[in-house]
């Protein structure tokens, strides 16, 4: 049991640690030791209850214990006071192990806090980050092979796993290392792919492949191509954050890159305009809107893009069952006139024929 003495003993009044300069190594190394057991002995015992076993009630004083005990040991390796060389005593490969098996909670809170020691022992440990990336590599490896399988509570974890791995990439510089772009490429490209638990994690994933790309425009392509393939045409909430998503990277991204993705992007773009989904349909035109970087694209662009969408925008202006879809298509065929009518009134002409 963590007293408030103990919690007082450990972070002091202002949650440093009190190893001052008249505190021996044999005290330091106690205090590790004592610390480093609290926490297994606490952490790693709950995950085993039969959670039926557990109430609404004994849960909140579980989770209140153990957000304690979380503190205490954030506020232990963050102190200035630390030792790397003693810490290693107790955070070792089997202690960061049992830290992730413990992100099958089916706490968030809980997950956030684990989410949170990561990121610490990240920081500090450097001899622990090789390990805690192939964890990771792994769990995300495991969510997206059994995604296709079965529907589960399982995999609940990936936001958290997401922010563990921010961590990673705020160490990153530029240019990026071919080992840094693999775990792009490996890791969280295919996090596109699964369709159950998508909504819980989509914007932190997003978030990540953004940092990406503004460090590596050629990333761009990839990604794209990626989204792409795994369009998901049965899931119209997953077409819907895919297009917030795309929005996102366009404002991100170079005309030279650009340039690479339209014919395919502005291909789903045109079928997305054509969706029976009133929403998926009106995210997809709302692009023609956006300010900035997208704007500007697309204007540079427009002789590309118009022939793309033009059936599509057509066919909406006139034939859209949702009057909000019928007069935004015609918001954005009076754009793409303005830009280039010699162009808009060729497209009709072909059209027509």
């Amino acid at each position: 049991m963590v007293t408030k003495y103990g919690l007082d003993q450990t972070c002091g009044s202002d949650c440093n640690l009190p190893c001052s300069s008249s505190t021996s190594d044999k005290e330091i190394k106690q205090k590790l030791n004592v610390d480093g057991i609290v926490l297994s002995k606490n952490n790693f015992y709950y995950l085993n209850k039969n959670i039926g076993e557990i109430n609404e009630f004994d849960d909140e004083i579980i989770f209140q214990k153990l957000k304690l005990i979380y503190t205490i040991f954030i506020k232990f390796i963050e102190s200035t006071n630390f030792r790397i060389t003693l810490g290693k005593k107790f955070v070792d490969e089997g202690f960061v192990e049992k830290i992730f098996s413990l992100f099958y909670s089916e706490d968030c809170r809980e997950r956030e806090q684990l989410a949170k020691i990561l990121k610490r022992i990240y920081s500090k440990f450097i001899s622990l980050r090789i390990f805690i990336k192939k964890q990771i590599n792994y769990l995300i490896f495991n969510f997206i092979y059994e995604d296709n399988l079965i529907i589960n509570q399982k995999f609940i974890f990936i936001k958290e796993l997401l922010e563990v791995f921010n961590s990673i990439v705020d160490v990153f510089k530029v240019p990026l290392k071919m080992e840094q772009k693999e775990l792009f490429i490996k890791i969280l490209l295919p996090l596109h792919k699964p369709i159950n638990y998508f909504n819980f994690y989509s914007e932190k994933l997003t978030e990540l492949v953004v940092r990406y790309i503004e460090m590596d425009q050629s990333l761009i392509h990839k990604l794209i191509l990626i989204i792409l393939k795994y369009w998901p045409n049965e899931n119209s909430n997953k077409q819907i954050k895919f297009l917030d998503e795309i929005k996102i990277i366009l404002s991100k991204t170079e005309l030279e890159q650009f340039q690479k993705i339209i014919p395919k992007l502005f291909s789903q773009i045109s079928k997305c305009i054509e969706s029976n989904h009133y929403k998926i349909s009106t995210n997809a035109l709302q692009l023609w809107k956006e300010e900035g970087k997208i704007k500007y694209l697309f204007k540079e662009c427009n002789n590309k893009i118009t022939p793309i969408i033009f059936s599509s925008l057509y066919f909406c202006s006139k034939n859209h069952w949702n009057n909000s879809v019928k007069n935004l298509s015609e918001d954005v065929k009076n754009i793409l006139a303005e830009r280039d009518w010699k162009l808009w009134n060729k497209m009709i002409e072909i059209n027509s024929e």
